[in-house]
């Protein structure tokens, strides 16, 4: 019985700890808190636009995709910049802030398609 709730009370602290992660990145990092925004904008839109189930699924993964995305984008920053030399630190967190704007224009194009469709029958 204890070895069970040592058990729980692990799995509970480490989505403490994730929560903790992701609050600290949205307290800290603009970026995160335009695309959270930006997340949200979509599921309204979902709801007033009464989009249909396949849709959700892409504009949910799609918001996951581009916030995890920007958490990984933190990680690597925070990492390099404890780590390496000022030419490679430069280069990686371009690389790594580049990743995220892929993902994001992507994301971006997707929401077009699938948003302004509806939006121009309204």
């Amino acid at each position: 019985m204890i070895q069970e709730e040592l058990l729980m009370k692990r799995r509970i602290m480490s989505f403490k700890h994730a929560f903790d992660g992701i609050f600290l990145v949205f307290k800290n990092e603009a970026n995160f808190r335009i695309e959270f925004s930006l997340g949200v904008l979509a599921v309204v839109l979902g709801f007033i636009l009464n989009i249909s189930p396949i849709e959700w699924a892409i504009v949910l993964l799609l918001v996951a995709f581009v916030l995890s995305a920007e958490l990984l984008n933190s990680i690597i920053e925070k990492t390099v910049s404890c780590l390496s030399v000022d030419s490679v630190r430069h280069d990686t967190k371009d690389i790594a802030a580049g990743f995220v704007l892929i993902l994001s224009i992507a994301a971006a194009i997707i929401g077009l398609i699938i948003f302004l469709p509806k939006i121009l029958i309204s």
